[in-house]
């Protein structure tokens, strides 16, 4: 038990500090923005407690009052990250094929947020919001061979066979070949892809002129690797060959991913320990 909670306490002690650092640090910084401290402050009333892990710019954390640990020279594309586990608030059932064996659920989501005057990406349309339909009832309502949710490619575009996002919202108008985000997660090095990633939504001029993007990108841990790499690619497939044209890239530094994997590693504990006693009662049974 010990062992499998020093990863959590260490994930709470980080994200703690970046929570709990004191007024004067931020005002010494910035004077004219403390919203995130005052929004993360104990005034007498109730308030809601920021579930996020942070990485960030020195301009971005000065614009809204974040906590200096958080500031990572390194994370390069976008001005910030934040990575969190949510409860998807329905439970998975039928285990070990018993009805009554369930298990909550839950979805690891990234944020990113982009200064398109730095990095434009290819929009095919002016829209300025989207999210995706497997976050609502529309679920339940779809057979198991429809889902995921598959949206069809932009008008006039082709679609990869690895795109696994139904928001087409960017491409290359002169190949006709629709983009979407892939990552190195899991690979040694850089260079390579190892899957397509889903875009929850995506909000333009979401906050201070910054392009929002949501990924429901799975929960699997980065393993060895020291940074993770995204790419807004129009490809034909994963492969190197199948790539077309690179429109955008960020990467996130080993600070960030070492906190991640800290957490991702204790809900992997608690998942082990929920399938131990499944295990266990199925053999007394």
């Amino acid at each position: 038990m010990k062992n499998n909670l020093t990863p959590f306490f260490l994930i709470l002690f980080f994200t703690s500090i970046t929570c709990l650092t004191s007024s004067a640090d931020v005002a010494n910084r910035n004077s004219q923005s403390v919203r995130y401290i005052d929004n993360q402050s104990f005034d007498g009333q109730s308030f809601f407690k920021d579930n996020n892990i942070w990485v960030y710019n020195e301009k971005f954390a000065d614009s809204f009052g974040m906590p200096s640990v958080g500031v990572d020279q390194k994370l390069k594309g976008v001005e910030a990250a934040a990575f969190r586990i949510e409860d998807a608030n329905y439970k998975l059932c039928g285990i070990a094929g018993k009805a009554e064996n369930c298990k909550k659920t839950f979805r690891c989501m990234l944020d990113v947020y982009i200064d398109e005057q730095k990095f434009h990406l290819p929009w095919l349309n002016e829209q300025l919001s989207d999210y995706e339909a497997r976050y609502t009832s529309l679920r339940w309502l779809k057979t198991q061979s429809e889902f995921p949710l598959k949206g069809n490619p932009p008008q006039g575009m082709q679609r990869s066979i690895a795109n696994v996002s139904a928001l087409g919202i960017w491409g290359d108008r002169d190949s006709k070949w629709e983009a979407f985000f892939v990552s190195d997660e899991g690979l040694p090095s850089k260079g390579s892809v190892s899957g397509a990633k889903v875009v929850a939504g995506f909000k333009r001029n979401a906050i201070n002129g910054l392009t929002l993007i949501s990924f429901d990108q799975g929960c699997s841990r980065s393993k060895e690797k020291s940074t993770v790499n995204y790419y807004l690619d129009s490809r034909r497939d994963l492969t190197n060959q199948g790539l077309i044209k690179r429109y955008f890239e960020f990467e996130l530094p080993w600070s960030f991913i070492t906190q991640v994997d800290g957490l991702l590693n204790y809900k992997s504990s608690e998942e082990s320990a929920f399938y131990k006693r499944i295990f266990e009662s199925q053999v007394k049974n």
